[in-house]
């Protein structure tokens, strides 16, 4: 308990099912949970302008929910994945992906990043494109093609 009172609040945006948005993304039905802690927006923040990956988990629990996972290179010597924001949500169209950019966005401004990886051909790339600029490279791969 101690640890969370000293990152502050992790929750960046909450939409639960059964509440109407003014969002037009959002349907009554969807559950949206975004959260980033402080060290991960810090992380973010100092190395996410040389590379952001978007990684995702589908059909991982009985609920149907999925997990979104914006990660970049913590250290540039190691190269080692760094998770900085997570997104569960019950589903991960274009729109609910714009939604996910935006809040990040909104907390820690505009990503410039050089490289960009999704595991989407182009739900994600085509949500960050419009949300964040278009990176230098851009790199989607389908999983199992």
């Amino acid at each position: 308990a101690m640890e969370m009172q000293e990152t502050g609040n992790i929750v960046i945006f909450y939409k639960p099912q059964g509440m109407a948005s003014k969002n037009p993304n959002l349907k009554v039905d969807d559950l949206v949970l975004i959260l980033m802690n402080d060290p991960q927006k810090k992380i973010l923040k100092d190395y996410a302008n040389n590379f952001i990956c978007r990684d995702a988990t589908h059909g991982m629990n009985s609920y149907g929910f999925e997990i979104t996972t914006l990660l970049t290179l913590d250290n540039l010597h190691l190269h080692e994945g760094f998770p900085c924001v997570f997104m569960f949500s019950n589903r991960t169209n274009q729109g609910m992906l714009e939604i996910f950019l935006s809040n990040i966005k909104h907390v820690i401004h505009n990503i410039s990043t050089k490289v960009f990886m999704s595991d989407m051909a182009t739900e994600f790339a085509n949500a960050w494109i419009k949300i964040m600029g278009e990176p230098a490279i851009m790199s989607c791969f389908v999983p199992g093609m």
